[in-house]
This record gives C-alpha cells, sequence and structure tokens, in this order.
C-alpha cells in the first residue's frame, strides 16, 4: 500500500526532525529537554513539574501542523501535553490563540482543540473518545484552510492512513497575524519525568488546493466488496456517483459510501460477486475532492484472490541433490481456474518431520507456475531460467539426496494434503550416472504424482533444470479409445528433451484391473519386468526409458511391450505392442 502526501501547496514555518540534535533554535526550558539516541526530542527532567519549549513563527489564515507524539503512559491532569498551535504569549492563563491539548480525568481521553480569549477557554472540537486514554504513538495533523474548517486527523506513526477525528466549521475569534509563538507545554509527576516524545514537527501555511486528487490503493476487501483509498478528502456527490466508476466486463454496483471518519476512503459494494479467476479492468473518472478538482481517468487490475483447497496445487519439480554451494527448489503449479494467494502454503518433508510455511502474500495465476529456493541467484546462474520464470526467495525443509518427501499442504485447525511426492533417485533417466544438479520433472498434471511413471530427469537442453516455467517433459493425455496404446512408439533415451521416454498409456472402463507389463527383445529375451502385479485405475500410464533389468541401457533396436491385465470379476486384457529404441531423433 501507498500512501501520497496532500495535495496542498505549501510553505514550511517550521520543519523539525531533531536528527541534527541541535535546539538552538528552541526557546524555554532546554536543560529539561534532550535529543536521544533516536533522534527524537524527549523530556528528561529530574523531578514532577512543568516544561516548556517554543520558537517564534508566523501563520496565514490557512495552516497545517504534524507532529509525532508519544506519551508512555495514560494521560491525565497530572500528567497532560498541552501543543500550543499559535499563541501571542507563553503565559498561557493571559494568552491568545489556539492549542491541542491531551489529559483529563477519567478514562474518554480525547484531543480537544481550545481556543484562547485572554486565558479563557472555549473547545472548538473534541476528538474521537478514548484514543488517547492509553499510551499512545501518534502522528497528529491538525489544519485549518481557507473555509475556516477544522480538521484533525492521527494514524499511529508506522501507519500510512490517517483516521479523521473530527471536521469542523469555526471561525477564528482571534486575528493569526497577531500570533507568533508554537510550542510544547509538559505537566508531569515524578514517574513521568522522562515519558514524553516527539518528533517530526511540521508547520506549514497552505494556499488554495489546485491538485486532483489520486488513487492511494484499491483493494478487494471480500468477493463484492472494494476499498478505494484516495490522498485527500472527496466530495460526497462526487463520491457516490455510480457513473464515475465502471468495470470491465461489466458489473452492477449496488452501493457506495464513504468511510467513516475517513472521507478519503470509499467503499463500493457490487450488486454480484467478482468472477474468480478472471481479470478485471477498474476505472475511475469524475471523482473530485472537496476544492472540485478532478481526477484524472484511471483504471487498475482487479484480481480476486481466493482461498487453497485440495486439487488446486500441485508438486511439479523438484531438485533434491543440488551442485555445491548450491540449494534445492520446489516447484508447484496452479492447476485451478483461480487466483490462488499462497500464503499459508506449507512446504514439508515428510521423511524428517521438517517443514516452512509461506508468510507474504503471493499471487499464483491460473496455470502459472513459481519455484520456491533459499538461493534464487543460484538458481538463475545455474539454469539460466527463460525471463517470464517466477522464482521466489524462500525456506524450505531439508531433503535427502536419495530420497525423501516433498509435500504440500495448508492448515485450518488440522492440515489438510494438497499434493505429495516421495522423490527417490531412480525415478531419473537410468543412463544418468550422477544425478547432483539434476532435477526430477512432473510428465502430466492429470496422472497421479506418486506415480514413479509420472517424473523423469529434466533435459539436458534445458540445463538439467526448468525452475519457475514450464517443464522440459511433458506427457499429454492420451487421445486413444484404445485400452494400451504407446507415445513415443521410437524413442531415444538421451536426455535431450525429446522422446526421451516410452509411455505405455491405458484406458479402461472400469478400475480394479491388476496389471504386468514385460519387455522383451527382438529375440523374444526379456529385458525389463516393467509392471508387477500393480493396481491400476481406469486412466494413465508408465514410462520406459530403455533400461534394462541390470539399470543400464538397453541395445539400440526393436522391442516388444507384452502387458495382461486381471480384473477379479474374471475380464482379462492382453497383447503386445512393437516400440523402437534409436540413438538420436531429429
Amino acid at each position: 500500500m501507498i500512501c501520497i502526501g496532500s495535495s496542498m501547496v505549501t510553505y514550511s514555518q517550521i520543519d523539525e526532525d531533531f536528527n541534527d540534535g541541535d535546539l538552538s533554535e528552541w526557546i524555554g526550558d532546554l536543560d529539561k529537554f534532550i535529543v536521544n539516541e533516536d533522534f527524537r526530542l524527549q523530556l528528561s527532567d529530574s523531578q514532577e513539574g512543568t516544561a516548556t519549549l517554543y520558537r517564534n513563527n508566523t501563520y496565514g489564515d490557512s495552516t497545517s501542523w504534524t507532529i509525532d507524539v508519544e506519551l508512555e503512559f495514560s494521560p491525565s491532569t497530572s500528567n497532560s501535553l498541552q501543543l500550543w498551535l499559535a499563541v501571542d504569549n507563553i503565559n498561557i492563563d493571559d494568552a491568545n490563540g489556539y492549542i491541542l491539548e491531551i489529559g483529563e480525568t477519567g478514562s474518554n481521553d480525547a484531543i480537544r482543540l481550545i481556543e484562547l480569549i485572554d486565558g479563557n477557554e472555549t473547545t472548538i472540537a473534541t476528538g474521537i473518545m478514548g484514543n488517547v486514554a492509553d499510551p499512545f504513538d501518534l502522528t497528529v495533523e491538525l489544519s485549518i484552510d481557507s473555509k475556516d474548517v477544522w480538521t484533525l486527523k492521527t494514524k499511529p506513526v508506522e501507519d500510512l492512513i490517517f483516521t479523521q477525528e473530527f471536521s469542523v466549521e469555526y471561525v477564528p475569534q482571534v486575528d493569526f497575524s497577531s500570533l507568533d509563538i508554537f510550542g510544547i507545554n509538559c505537566r508531569y509527576t515524578s514517574t513521568r519525568i522522562d515519558q514524553f516524545l516527539f518528533d517530526n514537527i511540521i508547520v506549514k501555511n497552505l494556499e488554495a488546493d489546485d491538485t486532483a486528487p489520486q488513487v492511494v490503493n484499491v483493494e478487494i476487501i471480500n468477493a463484492d466488496q472494494i476499498r478505494i483509498t484516495f490522498d485527500e478528502a472527496i466530495s460526497e456527490d462526487s463520491a457516490v456517483d455510480i457513473s464515475n466508476y465502471s468495470f470491465t466486463p461489466a458489473l452492477s454496483i449496488a452501493d457506495i459510501e464513504i468511510q467513516d471518519n475517513s472521507p478519503n476512503i470509499i467503499i463500493l459494494t457490487l450488486g454480484e460477486n467478482l468472477p474468480s479467476g478472471q481479470l478485471i479492468e477498474f476505472n475511475i473518472n469524475g471523482v473530485a475532492d472537496i476544492a472540485g478538482n478532478m481526477i484524472s481517468p484511471t483504471s487498475f487490475e482487479l484480481r480476486l484472490t481466493e482461498g487453497i483447497e485440495v486439487g488446486d496445487l500441485l508438486v511439479n519439480e523438484i531438485l533434491f541433490d543440488p551442485f555445491p554451494n548450491g540449494e534445492d527448489f520446489v516447484e508447484v503449479v496452479n492447476v485451478s481456474s483461480k487466483f490462488l494467494n499462497l500464503r499459508g502454503l506449507i512446504i514439508e518433508n515428510n521423511t524428517n518431520q521438517q517443514s516452512e510455511i509461506i508468510e507474504e502474500d503471493i499471487i499464483l495465476l491460473p496455470m502459472e507456475i513459481i519455484a520456491f529456493s533459499e538461493n534464487i541467484d543460484f538458481l538463475v546462474d545455474t539454469y539460466e531460467p527463460v525471463a517470464t520464470a517466477i522464482l521466489y526467495e524462500q525456506d524450505l525443509p531439508a531433503f535427502n539426496n536419495d530420497d525423501g518427501n516433498v509435500t504440500l499442504k495448508i492448515s485450518d485447525g488440522q492440515d489438510i494434503i494438497l499434493d505429495s511426492y516421495d522423490y527417490d533417485d531412480n525415478d531419473h533417466l537410468s543412463i544418468i550416472s550422477d544425478t547432483e544438479g539434476i532435477s526430477l520433472e512432473r510428465l502430466s498434471l492429470t496422472a497421479e504424482t506418486n506415480n514413479p511413471s509420472n517424473w523423469t530427469s529434466a533435459s539436458e537442453v534445458s540445463n538439467f533444470a526448468t525452475p519457475g516455467y514450464a517443464n522440459s517433459n511433458t506427457a499429454l493425455p492420451s487421445s486413444s479409445e484404445e485400452a494400451i496404446s504407446l507415445t513415443n512408439k521410437v524413442f531415444s533415451p538421451n536426455n535431450d528433451g525429446n522422446k526421451d521416454n516410452l509411455l505405455i498409456n491405458y484406458n479402461l472402463d472400469k478400475p480394479g484391473f491388476i496389471a504386468n507389463i514385460t519387455i522383451y527383445d527382438d529375440k523374444g529375451r526379456a529385458e525389463v519386468p516393467l509392471v508387477e502385479n500393480t493396481l491400476l485405475s481406469t486412466q494413465g500410464f508408465f514410462r520406459w526409458d530403455g533400461s534394462n533389468e541390470n539399470g543400464t541401457l538397453s541395445p539400440v533396436g526393436m522391442y516388444i511391450i507384452y502387458y495382461e491385465f486381471f480384473h477379479s470379476d474374471g475380464d482379462i486384457i492382453k497383447g503386445k505392442e512393437v516400440c523402437v529404441l534409436g540413438q538420436a531423433l531429429d
């Protein structure tokens, strides 16, 4: 979220951040104040009493005052603060001018704006009750404009957006041109002698506002509400005019309201929910500030993000045996049609019970891929991913270099497993004798994750890994209606990314078949028992990387795939297919 400053034209009369530690421009009880190690003005007395710092200043009829104030106690009449905005006398009992006062009896302490005439007080306005009843650290901003409107806004010092405490019209009874003092007056008991702190004091004369408002932030609150934050107060008539807002594709607006105490924040309630997984263009035009300055036509892209559910995210690639001085990476893919917020996603290795959680908002679009690693520079330098790759620096659990597990899960009172893969270095192509620095890539997004046949080595032409972008190996669903079909009947397992594996697809009319598949050479000799007594679903595939029973690459030539599928109801499917193992393919 970005906060943009006031659009008023301003001329600073006082601009003090105390960073130079110099109080020479200030007058008063200098021996009772210090600039502390954080470069903040701090009360520093040795006993109870009062202390005042002030400086001379001149004022126009439109002025703003801003000051960071921290009181490390609950204010009271005995421990109170007066900010002398503009007065003509340091003897407040006889002074004319304007002050802010903090500290009163009870628990409903509020900031009070007071007019002084010969020391007699008139309260002009009171801020939010209880806002300064407890210890606080606030930025306080008061202004009076050319129309005699006094506005008080506050915010926690570390926040960006102010809350308006009051905005009232009151004609000053004292001429500002007769006032020449700005100051701070502290009243304290012996336990509060160092608990008043101040910083970033700015007093400005304001000229007429001729600058159009700007949008600071547009935020989706929920599926049918949008919050718009401007950099200044917006006129109510323009804010609630439905014609000033439009969406592409079209969406209706049921209600518009200005947020309480914040005339720069507008809440839009839609007539229907924002569509899931769809980019929405949001246009604002015709909105004006209180002075009548109209916003330039502005457009924003909106994406409704949704929580992660089972079936939304899959493990897509893993590097578990990196080069020396390198780091592992885990890649996930959004297979849903939703914009997913990955905050709260847990990445776990359940073999060693280690896990790490994503703590920040990460928006992943449908079919987008993201790689997580503790060393993104290593991934970029080693694997040279494409420019569009999405890489995110994130702590990961430790992954063993030979076998282990990567699990994706979320926790909503109890752990919900989204996807899990028991990796093994035997899932690599058998021609690869040293798997260091080579990732395992998922072949199919629809096949079972924990099926070893669904994983293979990243190709050499992709530098042996594809972090944050599409895998170098992909198995598309078979379009064949036959019970058994082959993908890449001619294949060459040389890790060049081109038909490195033979895929044996099955498409059955019911689950529950038990499968046996054996590979024979062209002389009828068994080369490898590829599948033994394996229970099948209705659709899937098995992968043969050309290795024989000894784990070495079989000779170039023709091979016969013999299959037998048995069902408990007596059905039997059996037959043979022919493939060719080649050396290299164009």
